[in-house]
């Protein structure tokens, strides 16, 4: 099997990296050099081998591109993917912040029951009729109201 087949890099794929790389390096070749490549890649041509059959092609550079042609066909270490570090203190200070909003949403909670007890029993005095009509209206911020204002305070402090 040869390096060209191990990299699993299809032949036209090759013939446009080579066709481009050696239009980067200013060098006189065509498609038919890339061409010509790939045959002795094919035939597995060691890199002194292609180092001495393009020299006359590339002359100087010709080092350069069999180092970068055998860089491109080989095998590429996988890449290690570390989590970021500094996930884990945000992870926590999140987390403290969750804890803070709970507690003011329960304090919310107690202070809205109590004001509701109040007015309930305050209005229960004046008439039962209008006292289930005065509790639904009792002048209480709803829980989405209270939920959404502490979300905003926890973001401006």
């Amino acid at each position: 099997m040869s390096l060209l087949e191990k990299s699993g890099i299809s032949t036209y794929h090759i013939k446009d990296l080579i066709t481009k790389k050696i239009s980067e390096l200013k060098c006189p070749a065509d498609d038919e050099f890339a061409e010509y490549v790939i045959v002795m890649l094919q035939n597995n041509k060691s890199e002194s081998d292609l180092q001495v059959e393009l020299e006359p092609f590339l002359s100087s550079q010709t080092g350069l591109f069999v180092t970068w042609l055998f860089g491109v066909l080989s095998p590429q270490p996988a890449i290690e993917v570390k989590p970021i570090p500094i996930i884990e203190p945000r992870k926590s200070e999140l987390e403290q912040l969750i804890s803070n909003s709970d507690s003011e949403i329960e304090l919310a909670e107690k202070k809205r029951k109590k004001r509701r007890r109040s007015a309930s029993s305050s209005s229960s005095s004046s008439s039962s009729s209008s006292s289930s009509s005065s509790s639904s209206s009792s002048g209480s911020v709803p829980l989405e109201i209270t939920m959404s204002y502490l979300m905003y305070a926890n973001r401006k402090s």
